[in-house]
């Protein structure tokens, strides 16, 4: 379950109106999410999983969900990852799901933007 809360500008009014709402993954996304972690804690870590989605079902709350997952995944009391990371390829996928895993995490401690003037100043240069 996610709380999701939404800043909206309301025309007919000519305000910003925030509304908030419950969302809770779907079977599909639920589903990819169980079994990606069921699998990485049973197979541990360095295995190649792939979930495909189509346009509009659902795919970042999928991929935010299992980052969260996988962040805070626990084998015999020892923590399997130390980060995860989630590259995109898309702006709009980006803002998403960063949007999402915030949601998702709530304490705002969990996702760091790497943007290109950050790679500059640690001094490489962006692709």
């Amino acid at each position: 379950m996610i709380v999701e809360t939404k800043e909206e500008w309301d025309v007919s009014t000519g305000t910003s109106v925030r509304r908030t709402s419950l969302l809770f993954l779907r079977f599909h996304q639920w589903e990819a999410v169980t079994n990606i972690v069921a699998a990485v804690a049973e197979e541990g870590v360095g295995q190649r999983y792939l979930i495909e989605h189509s346009s509009g079902s659902g795919m970042t709350n999928t991929i935010a969900w299992t980052a969260h997952r996988l962040a805070r995944l626990h084998v015999d009391d020892e923590k399997v990852f130390d980060s995860v990371i989630v590259v995109v390829d898309r702006t709009v996928l980006d803002g998403q799901l960063q949007d999402a895993i915030r949601q998702i995490d709530g304490s705002g401690k969990i996702v760091a933007t790497i943007s290109p003037e950050d790679v500059r100043k640690a001094g490489a240069t962006p692709v």
